[in-house]
This record gives C-alpha cells, structure tokens and sequence, in this order.
C-alpha cells in the first residue's frame, strides 16, 4: 500500500508492505490532513520510480477533525516483519543514556570516499 505525504511542500511516496501487519492497517485508516512523523529506510529514485520510504514507524501527531479513529502514539511493524535494525517495542522506553560512550577511533581508517573495485 502506498501513502502520499506532504512534506516540505512536495508529495513524498511511502510504502507499507503488508508483512508489517499492525502497522499498514493503521496506517490505512489515516486520513488526508492527518500528521505524522515517518521513519524507515529510503529506496533511492530510479528512471522508472519516485524516491520511496519503506515505512517500519511512524508517530501519530495530530488528527484532522472530530471522527479520528487512530489515537496518538507511536506504531511500529509487527515483530515477524522486523529487520535486524529495527528496535523492538518492548525496548522504547528503556534508553540508558547516563552510560553512553563514544568508541574512540572508530572512524580511523574509514574510507573518504566510496571505493571502486576494478
């Protein structure tokens, strides 16, 4: 299923594939005007086809007239359609960021530029 969004004054494409479950069902039930907060991975343009979000979040910010049906709050892909970059629901809310720490030198040694291989 694709979604329209208007951002920045231009429509954007995004997709909610139907192993996302939970997640492209809510998302059927927004309505034009509706705001969200999207987040996923971004299939780069071709000739044939527009830029396309792949959708695994989005934030339900605020809903257009009185019969919303989708209440506020965060919605993500159901646990059989996470990848391994996806945070599992059961860890929002747990962040630790008192012990966070930055890995020193992890960027030495990483390319400048993309590399070619002849």
């Amino acid at each position: 299923m694709y979604i329209a969004l208007r951002t920045g004054g231009k429509n954007r494409h995004v997709a909610a594939y139907e192993p996302t479950g939970d997640l492209r069902r809510t998302a059927k039930l927004l309505l034009p005007g509706n705001r969200i907060r999207a987040f996923g991975g971004v299939r780069r343009p071709t000739s044939l086809h527009p830029a396309v979000l792949n959708l695994e979040k989005f934030e339900f910010v605020t809903p257009v007239g009185t019969k919303h049906v989708v209440p506020r709050g965060t919605y993500i892909s159901s646990p059989r359609a996470n990848r391994h970059l996806t945070k599992p629901l059961i860890r929002y809310g747990r962040e630790n960021y008192e012990n966070e720490k930055v890995v020193e030198g992890w960027l030495e040694g990483a390319p400048t530029r993309p590399l070619v291989r002849a």
